[in-house]
């Protein structure tokens, strides 16, 4: 069956997931278990596609399945931060100084985790990055030399070498969100490296998704880091638009691994991190219980699904829609946002059809064992009321305590005694049927009477008499050969025959002795044949070789061991032990046959010798009659004494033959017990399937399961799952039984397990009761899933029945839930069929609360894509049956909410005909389209940032605490990246920004030729350069006040510079900064090509960098609350430069 879902050849791109941190990880695992339960996984994808989990938790990642190898798993705590970072400070590690910050300082030891520091997480993946790049080239180089080679993918694939690699992460915590960018831009470079072209996709979680498992103090942190790592993704996103890269950014300094072959180089990107960005927040229209799941479901129903390559040609062909910014309604164009990212996601319509296939397959082997073995009743079955009522007279309480409470002998003979009565049961059923050739009616007949003779014309021979013919019976055929081995045996016995005759005279009769003693000679001679002879026969018997050579199998083998066991303790040992205690008197070494031979009939003849006719003639006539009744009493005691043997050999026979039918009778009723117990463990299994455990491979998150009431309905409750019914309809009802249950399958099945086992050595050995059970539980499983299969997935031939489809199974379902009198209601079944897709309908939609309405009317210039797909699924090589309008009502019920519909069927739908899959997807969005980014998540950011409204001073209550680790991934990037909303689109007002306002008003803080610095002459001349461009300015100042005493002098100074200056020469000075650097970004704007020309590359993207920041800038100044009085200044730019020295 698996080939029937192979790809073709070289169309399978390979394909690298990285889950990172716990949640991308546990992500990524999921994903993987799905993936290994596809049919052509071994056959084709396994080479192809590959798993790896990075992560700074051990723990966590020993957790996660055996689907992602140990090679495959990356932990990046491993080290010491502490003594990492001092190394790189002394090294004067360009590499690493260039993000870190001046005075980062790690928490202290190995740390199981990246406690929700970004920072920290790129620092433990850039030092272990040289090690990281090898184990991705090594993984991508292996998925590249399974099965492809340059030259078949360029023919294949028109030149291009494709490779997908899906990174996922959450952004709340350290270790995705810290490391996320590095990686994406590390696998893209080692993919390059390959001669392949990578397609990089982000699938980030917002903070948002947590915050049901993080405490609620913590939540702003989690947030904070999420807009953190947006704010970058987004930066680095620009630097694919032409807008961006006219203006002078066309490169970033980022270094995304350590190169310790070049460590003095520095590493810069061109390109954005990620093909696609897909964000993850709580779905708004619907409720998920398990995000995790959920998203790896999506995901996985995208990826390997016909879904993906419409997506990517989507998304090809939506790319020129994304390749300007948004714009800003009224100002200049490339002052936007980004919109290279989107929303997924997708719910199943889905049979479970192999969890189904499980639990029918269970009630198979429990009933199947039960029938053939167990005879117990099955109270859910209604496959034949009268059966079972006659049965039940007939069938073992395993549970009844009166049957628990007896000793071992007396419940096995129960149990044996309950199997013939209930073989007869049955046989007798046959036979008022009409099927005297049935399985147990031949039985019965063939043990006990034996098998009718059929004639030639197909009816059954009569005698005479008019009764039927009939061969011998199994039990005459066993007697007859048990006795044909011991007459075989007792012919070699020769006592009466060789017994010597009376011919001496009366002279001579003292010739008797030695005819006595040739007597004795005979016996002992026999006795001996028989001990030396007797073994082999008296193995068969013990041995059960006379029943097995009958070719029967267990249920027939039992039946003839029972009734053999009934006879033998009724009828034959009894009667042997009679007839061998009655000639034990009597055969030669018996005292009574001692005494005859040696004293009666010795004297008798003497006597007879001695006596004289008129006392002078010997009396010869009565000598002769003396010796010819001697005679006849010698021979009587030879022929005892060859019976006493017969009756000895005999007794014996059927000892061992009782003791083998004995112990076999034991351990079919012993079987029967422990069978029972299987049978119990099978339906348990199956009713902890319909619950939902045990599952081997988890139902998807979001779904609308068939064969699942509708909410409310069942009668077991709410979401009830309805596969008993499932399995009684499709199984037992209607005359299924027998069908599904077909008596020689079953008995040639389980006859095979009691077979011996040969083991390596060549020797035979008979199996234990435990093997034969486990034997037995697998064998029935296994054809209980032949079975199952075949009627779910239709028999092969133009003439075969079709099997179920979702369509199909929603039909059957509706029938169930509705009842026989309910489903012939006209439109009824239609109608629960409408409900269920109705149910599919409200869990559909991404995944994420996107402000759909923006678009269009915004004036943004945004064209969000909005699509949804519903794939249906076809078996590979069936004809298409009828689906009865489904299609169609897919369509009218699902193709709501403005959005462009396809339905994939067909050669373009999937090959599982037992799932539906709606998936909904949103592109070319910016990230201020995302609701909770700017509603919930933004204010946390800020709130930890420091963030202030423009007229708060430093007495504002926590208007100088400063955090203890910084937010951002670079230190340059800490206070330069632009908010993410529009309406704020500028950098916030914070403490730092507006003490950098300050401190220029007051001439404490000087810009000249593009150096910042803060000058005091009044301090000893004290200068502290602060940075050259203004994002490394804020960070510096912000790192003075974290200095103690020197940030405390600072703040005198500059408490004591605005206290001696006169308000309205500070605002004078004040409204010249403005317009100094109002005119400088006008300059920037306006004059790029000009700058450009003039200015090397990497300063004017370090000015571009600073725009935002000085914007923000502009506002503090404003926002200072001095009394205006005079304008006068000499202030000015110097070039290209800005100077605030004459200010």
């Amino acid at each position: 069956m698996a080939s029937d879902y192979r790809a073709p050849p070289n169309s399978i791109i390979p394909t690298l997931f990285i889950g990172m941190g716990g949640t991308g990880s546990r992500i990524v695992d999921r994903i993987a278990n799905r993936a290994h339960q596809l049919p052509n996984w071994h056959s084709q994808l396994s080479n192809l596609i590959n798993f790896v989990a990075l992560d700074t938790n051990a723990l966590d990642q020993r957790a996660l399945s055996e689907r992602i190898p140990p090679r495959n798993r990356i932990n990046i705590a491993a080290l010491d931060k502490r003594r990492a970072v001092d190394a790189y400070r002394r090294s004067r590690n360009r590499q690493a100084l260039q993000w870190l910050p001046p005075d980062y300082q790690p928490r202290e030891g190995v740390k199981p985790g990246a406690g929700q520091i970004r920072i920290e997480s790129r620092l433990g993946f850039f030092y272990s990055s040289p090690q990281i790049r090898t184990q991705l080239t090594e993984i991508v180089k292996d998925s590249l030399d399974a099965r492809w080679s340059n030259d078949r993918m360029l023919n294949k694939l028109g030149g291009s070498n494709p490779y997908n690699v899906y990174i996922f992460c959450s952004l709340a915590g350290g270790t995705g969100s810290g490391s996320f960018l590095s990686m994406a831009y590390l696998v893209e470079d080692v993919i390059r490296s390959q001669n392949h072209e990578p397609r990089v996709i982000g699938n980030l979680l917002l903070s948002t998704l947590l915050t049901s498992v993080v405490e609620r103090p913590l939540w702003d942190n989690i947030h904070a880091n999420t807009y953190a790592a947006l704010k970058e993704l987004e930066h680095l996103t620009k630097l694919a638009y032409k807008q961006i890269q006219d203006e002078g950014r066309d490169h970033e300094p980022f270094q995304f691994w350590h190169n310790e072959q070049d460590s003095s180089n520095l590493t810069t990107v061109r390109s954005r991190p990620f093909f696609m960005s897909l964000l993850y927040d709580s779905p708004g229209a619907f409720s998920v219980t398990d995000h995790e799941a959920a998203i790896a479901d999506t995901c996985f129903m995208q990826l390997f699904t016909p879904i993906m390559g419409k997506l990517e040609g989507e998304l090809d062909n939506y790319e020129i829609w994304m390749n300007e910014l948004t714009r800003y309604p009224g100002r200049a164009v490339g002052r936007g946002y980004t919109k290279f990212f989107g929303a997924v996601g997708a719910v199943a319509l889905a049979v479970p059809i192999e969890e189904l296939t499980r639990y029918c397959s269970l009630r198979f082997a429990a009933q199947a064992i039960r029938q053939q073995i167990t005879f117990g009743i099955d109270a859910s079955s209604r496959e034949d009321d009268r059966r079972v009522r006659r049965l039940q007279q007939h069938a073992v309480d395993y549970a009844d305590p009166k049957f628990t409470n007896m000793d071992a002998r007396q419940r096995n003979r129960v149990i044996n005694t309950a199997f013939v009565k209930s073989a007869r049961e049955l046989a007798g059923i046959d036979e008022e049927d009409g099927q005297p050739t049935s399985y147990w009616a031949t039985l019965v007949d063939r043990v006990e009477d034996g098998e009718k003779v059929i004639g030639p014309d197909g009816n059954v021979m009569t005698d005479d008499s008019g009764s039927p013919q009939r061969t011998p019976s199994l039990l005459q055929e066993v007697t007859r050969r048990i006795k044909d081995d011991r007459d075989r045996l007792m012919s070699r016995v020769e006592v009466r025959s060789k017994s010597p005759k009376f011919t001496f005279s009366r002279e001579t009769v003292h010739q008797y002795d030695t005819m006595v003693g040739r007597l004795t000679s005979l016996a002992q001679q026999a006795l001996t044949t028989l001990n030396d002879n007797e073994k082999p026969l008296l193995s068969k018997a013990s041995s059960g070789t006379y029943i097995d050579d009958l070719g029967l199998d267990p249920i027939q083998e039992r039946y003839v061991i029972l009734r053999m066991l009934s006879i033998c303790e009724g009828e034959w040992m009894p009667g042997a032990e009679a007839r061998l205690s009655a000639l034990e008197s009597e055969e030669i070494s018996s005292a009574k046959a001692q005494k005859t031979l040696n004293e009666d009939l010795k004297n008798m003849l003497r006597d007879a010798a001695e006596a004289k006719k008129f006392g002078l003639l010997p009396k010869i006539e009565d000598f002769n009659e003396a010796r010819s009744n001697a005679q006849d009493l010698f021979l009587q005691i030879a022929r005892k004494t060859e019976n006493f043997f017969a009756a000895r050999l005999e007794a014996r026979q059927l000892r061992a033959l009782h003791k083998y039918l004995t112990e076999r009778a034991e351990q079919y009723a012993q079987l029967s017990q422990r069978m029972e117990k299987t049978v119990a463990g099978l339906e348990a299994q199956a009713a902890r399937l319909r619950k939902g455990e045990d599952w081997e491979s988890p139902p998807y998150a979001l779904r609308v399961e068939v064969f699942q009431a509708l909410e409310g309905d069942g009668d077991e409750g709410a979401r009830e799952r309805i596969w008993h019914r499932v399995w009684q309809a499709l199984f037992i009802d209607g005359g299924r039984f027998l069908s599904t249950f077909d008596r020689e399958v079953l008995s040639e099945n389980i006859k095979e397990q009691f077979r011996d086992e040969v083991r390596a050595d060549g020797r035979t050995v008979r199996k234990s009761p435990e093997k034969i059970e486990d034997d037995i539980r697998g064998a029935m499983l296994q054809l209980g899933r032949d079975v199952v299969q075949r009627s779910f997935h239709g028999t092969d031939g133009s003439n075969g029945a079709p099997g179920l489809d979702v369509y199909r199974a929603l039909q059957l379902e509706a029938e169930l839930a509705l009842g026989e009198e309910g489903s012939r209601r006209r439109g009824a079944v239609a109608d629960y069929v409408r409900r269920k897709v109705q149910a599919l309908n409200s869990k559909s939609g991404v995944m994420a609360r996107v402000d759909v309405g923006a678009s269009g009317t915004s004036g943004d210039g945004v064209k969000l894509s909005r699509t949804r797909r519903i794939v249906l699924g076809a078996r590979p090589g069936v004809v298409q049956q009828d689906d009865g309008g489904f299609p169609e009502l897919l369509r009218n019920e699902l193709g709501t909410g403005g959005r462009k519909l396809e339905v994939l069927s067909g050669l373009e739908g999937s090959k599982d005909p037992f799932t539906v899959i709606v998936h909904d997807v949103e592109l070319g969005m910016p990230l201020y389209y995302v609701k909770p980014i700017i509603q919930e998540v933004e204010p946390s950011y800020h709130k930890l940032q420091g963030s202030r409204s423009v007229g708060e001073g430093p007495d504002t209550p926590n208007t100088t605490e400063l955090r203890a680790f910084k937010l951002h991934v670079d230190f340059k990037w800490e206070r330069a990246l632009p908010n993410l909303d529009p309406a704020k689109a500028d950098l916030a007002i914070d403490w730092t920004l507006q003490t950098l306002a300050r401190g220029l008003v007051a001439r404490l803080v000087q810009n000249k030729m593009g150096h910042w610095r803060l000058v005091a002459e009044e301090a000893n001349n004290l200068r502290i350069e602060l940075g050259t461009i203004l994002s490394a300015t804020l960070y510096s100042l912000e790192e003075l006040y974290r200095k103690g005493r020197v940030g405390e002098r600072v703040a005198e100074l500059l408490a004591a510079r605005e206290a001696a200056e006169d308000g309205s020469a500070r605002a004078a000075r004040r409204d010249k900064l403005v317009e100094l650097f109002r005119n400088y970004l006008t300059q920037l704007e306006l004059d790029e090509t000009g700058l450009g020309r003039e200015l090397d590359p990497e300063t004017l993207r370090q000015l571009l960098l600073d725009r935002p920041a000085l914007e923000a800038l502009i506002e503090a100044l404003r926002g200072l609350d001095i009394e205006i009085t005079d304008k006068d200044s000499g202030a000015g730019g110097h070039g290209l430069w800005l100077d605030t020295t004459n200010l």
